[in-house]
């Protein structure tokens, strides 16, 4: 899954994907952009923890730190902020 997120980056916001698959994605290679995508789809709040990022959680956490500062979306940014409080505990980067 790893090597798929990696080479087709894109995919991550594609709207022929089901949202879970997505998110599987987006846990096996965690990215700024990904992070973005997510922030902004109603209805759907995935649940985010370290334990589901497994070996990228560090990455996770640095890209999601990246997404808060580059967010122009207040709603977004809410959002982007709430799972970094669930990643880490901090409520900014």
């Amino acid at each position: 899954m790893t090597e798929l997120a990696e080479a087709h980056p894109d995919l991550i916001s594609s709207s022929f994907l089901p949202r879970e698959t997505r998110w599987q994605l987006h846990r096996a290679a965690p990215s700024v952009r990904g992070w973005h995508h997510l922030a902004s789809e109603n209805g759907w709040t995935p649940m985010v923890a370290p334990a589901l990022f497994d070996h990228e959680a560090d990455i996770a956490t640095t890209t999601l730190e990246v997404a808060i500062g580059e967010s122009t979306d207040g709603s977004a940014r809410l959002r982007l902020r709430l799972w970094l409080r669930e990643m880490t505990g901090q409520t900014s980067p």
